[in-house]
């Protein structure tokens, strides 16, 4: 039935409920996910699994902690630009290529994710 249906999407993680269509991201879930950038992300833990606050959403989305981060470079400068700058300043010594690597899947990261950071009002 269609309850089912949509209690297995969202619960697999493929659908999110909105609860305020309308609704911006909001400054208290701005200063929220600049917060956690801050204090939860560094070179060591990219893959750590945490969450972006959304007003949109009435909660959050899962993400991983390289995802937070980006997002919120992305919000602190209004949009999408050359991750080089964001990937010295996350991992000053990685070597050329670790970097250059990093910009991909940074790049990889922002494509794939955009339309649900835009869905969830975040971008």
């Amino acid at each position: 039935n269609p309850g089912e249906l949509i209690g297995m999407l969202v619960g697999s993680g493929q659908a999110q409920l909105v609860a305020r269509p309308q609704a911006e991201l909001g400054a208290a879930a701005r200063r929220l996910n600049a917060l956690s950038a801050r204090q939860f992300v560094n070179v060591h833990n990219l893959t750590k699994p945490v969450g972006i606050a959304s007003t949109r959403l009435g909660g959050g989305i899962a993400c991983t902690a390289l995802e937070l981060f980006l997002l919120d470079r992305i919000q602190a400068v209004g949009g999408w630009i050359d991750p080089g700058p964001w990937v010295a300043e996350l991992a000053p010594d990685l070597t050329e290529e670790q970097a250059g690597h990093l910009c991909t899947t940074m790049t990889e990261i922002a494509n794939n994710r955009h339309l649900a950071w835009t869905t969830a009002g975040l971008i």
